[in-house]
């Protein structure tokens, strides 16, 4: 299955870009992004959950577009967007969509 990292989350009218600041500047926020951000703030309560996190972030660390993806790797992005408290159902919410449209 294709995930495309490069999707940019957007606001409620489905157009806006949302933005995310970075010490470079502002940015559109892409799905990678989103997701570097999660999973590297994630901590998981068992060792072979962390490795799996590390190697998908690493996956989506080097991606330019798309990356190959199993249900286990959608399963557990999907754990970690329902549990991480510090973003908004804004995105959280697109997230989650995009996951469930995965094939």
């Amino acid at each position: 299955m294709k995930l495309n990292v490069s999707k940019i989350l957007t606001q409620f009218d489905g157009i806006t870009p949302l933005k995310i600041k970075l010490k470079e500047g502002e940015i559109n926020l892409t799905l990678k992004e989103f997701l570097m951000t999660i999973l590297g703030s994630n901590q998981s309560k068992e060792g072979k959950e962390s490795i799996h996190v590390i190697k998908l972030g690493m996956d989506i660390f080097k991606a330019k577009k798309e990356i190959d993806v199993t249900i286990e790797d959608i399963v557990l992005i999907k754990k970690i967007v329902n549990d991480n408290k510090g973003w908004t159902d804004l995105p959280k919410g697109q997230v989650l969509m995009i996951l469930d449209e995965v094939k």
